[in-house]
């Protein structure tokens, strides 16, 4: 019951993203539409597969990496509650949110995407927290921001974990701003999301990895901002959550049905 909106789900019905205000990734799509999981958009066009959101040519070896492996994803998954069986059974939902909304920033292109994360947060810190964050200008100039940062302090592709904790606090140390204070979460993810969201009401970075293991050489990672979760109860007992996200190309109110095999940690500020 939207306007402009999608939802993606298997054969069993259970969700992995949808939203309720933003066309579908595949929207217009005339090419045959292939899904390897939450963000991962693909076509086949002449022959090709090709990342729906770069336009990129995929190696055929990665492709099918990233396609087997959220197969088995698939496969471990439970059949979903019908909406008959939870109407009778006390469905019920919870959702909450940081205390602001991050900006719709599209700048992501050629692995650019944890750079792009780290200007979304410190935007969001500039028009929630405090305007020390930023200058004018790069708050007013967001493509100007995430080419700095690209050039000064991220310039490496496709960023890791270590990268994009160094570069962030090497950035806060520039500015004078808590140095030293960006950390990564590996472990205890969904407990941190709770506490982020609920007691500090403040959004994190968080990580998705679409082949399971960072060490895979077709491992495919993307950067993009949690600011919020919604979670689902029957006769008060949660079985299953969603992160609602900023996705990293220009959309809020993406939710993702929250699984360990493709979120599995995250990146945050100690303040």
């Amino acid at each position: 019951d939207f306007d402009n909106g999608y939802m993606i789900s298997d054969g069993n019905g259970n969700v992995f993203e949808h939203s309720p205000e933003t066309n579908s990734p595949y929207y217009k799509t005339v090419d045959k539409c292939l899904y390897a999981g939450p963000l991962n958009y693909y076509i086949e066009r002449d022959a090709a597969i090709v990342d729906l959101q770069t336009n990129n040519i995929i190696n055929n070896d990665s492709y099918n990496s990233v396609s087997h492996y959220f197969s088995n994803v698939l496969k471990s998954l439970p059949k979903a509650l019908s909406l008959t069986y939870l109407s009778t059974k006390g469905f019920s939902i919870t959702t909450s949110y940081s205390s602001g909304i991050p900006r719709t920033l599209d700048y992501n292109t050629q692995g650019s995407c944890g750079p792009l994360a780290f200007a979304i947060m410190l935007c969001y810190y500039y028009d929630y927290v405090s305007t020390s964050y930023l200058s004018t200008y790069y708050a007013t100039y967001t493509s100007a921001l995430h080419s700095m940062l690209i050039n000064y302090y991220f310039p490496t592709i496709q960023t890791t974990y270590n990268q994009l904790v160094d570069g962030s606090n090497n950035y806060f140390s520039d500015m004078n701003i808590n140095s030293n204070s960006v950390f990564q979460i590996t472990s205890g993810l969904q407990s941190y999301m709770y506490f982020r969201i609920n007691n500090q009401k403040k959004p994190f970075i968080m990580r998705l990895v679409d082949c399971g293991d960072a060490g895979n050489p077709w491992s495919i990672e993307h950067w993009l901002i949690t600011y919020g979760y919604r979670d689902y109860y029957m006769n008060g007992q949660k079985y299953n959550t969603e992160v609602i996200v900023n996705d990293g190309w220009g959309h809020n109110q993406v939710f993702i049905t929250y699984n360990s095999s493709y979120i599995n940690g995250g990146v945050s500020f100690a303040h």
